[in-house]
């Protein structure tokens, strides 16, 4: 299991990004090159097809978005949906950004410190995270730039995205997170990788909404706008399709919902995607 920066709490982790973000977009197909190359991927070679700072960059947000193993750095079955359905596939999209803002300290302290449909200028979220890590220095700017980098080169930012996007010119000028439609299975996803993180099988929806950089997860719920009626009827949704992966409670008042870490995994969820 990957040891998240949110376990050590240590925001200065986001050096190791070199100011990239995690990119699939245009010309920019760190993700489709991981397809590609597989476990050849690391470590960097004067022929590899990035950069040697992009490579170094990808090692961290490639562990922190499950795509690799944190010691082998061996391909994950996350991978393989992304062979079958294209570098842009809009789950394989919703799973890293469940994973990204529960791992990587810099997004979980993103989606904790603004609100949904709500823009904040790049002073605004600099000023923020100085407030939160006042000893950052410089640092802050690497990290604002990493994220800006992700989220204008991958499909975490757009139209029907996480965040969308103002410019000024050519440079970003603010960023708003926004709620998402997603995928069932991303709901199911996420309860899996919450009980990995926390050793517990069941949650109350009243727990989802708990969201600082000190939590212990970011559930579903904050990370992608989601209303909680529509939480719900997904959940039972899930019930009545997956009984084996997930069971709720929900009926005359109650809020409860459990998951089966001990029969399945975030990973056989990830399968369950590729049956479909």
């Amino acid at each position: 299991m990957y040891k998240s920066d949110s376990e050590s709490g240590k925001m200065s982790g986001i050096n190791r990004y070199n100011n990239f973000g995690l990119r699939e977009r245009d010309r920019y197909l760190w993700i489709s090159a991981l397809v590609e190359k597989r476990d050849e991927f690391f470590p960097w070679n004067s022929e590899h097809p990035l950069g040697k700072k992009m490579v170094e960059s990808a090692s961290a947000w490639f562990q922190q978005a499950r795509l690799v193993e944190p010691k082998s750095k061996k391909s994950t079955v996350l991978v393989d949906l992304f062979e079958k359905h294209g570098g842009s596939c809009a789950i394989g999209w919703e799973f890293i950004w469940i994973a990204l803002v529960n791992n990587a300290i810099l997004l979980k302290w993103f989606v904790s410190a603004t609100n949904i449909d709500i823009s904040y200028t790049t002073d605004d979220l600099a000023n923020k995270l100085a407030e939160t890590y006042p000893n950052l220095g410089k640092s802050i700017d690497g990290g604002l730039a990493a994220l800006k980098d992700m989220l204008t080169k991958s499909p975490l930012g757009g139209d029907n995205a996480v965040t969308y996007i103002d410019y000024k010119g050519k440079n970003v000028n603010a960023i708003t997170r926004k709620s998402k439609n997603v995928d069932s299975l991303t709901i199911l996803y996420s309860l899996y990788l919450i009980a990995e993180m926390t050793g517990r099988s069941g949650f109350s929806i009243r727990e989802m909404f708990d969201a600082d950089v000190n939590s212990s997860y970011v559930s579903p719920l904050v990370a992608f706008g989601i209303p909680i009626e529509t939480f719900k009827r997904q959940c039972n949704g899930l019930y009545t399709k997956y009984p084996d992966y997930i069971s709720t409670t929900f009926a005359h008042g109650n809020d409860g919902f459990s998951v089966f870490p001990d029969k399945h995994s975030a990973d056989d969820i990830i399968s369950l995607a590729l049956e479909g």
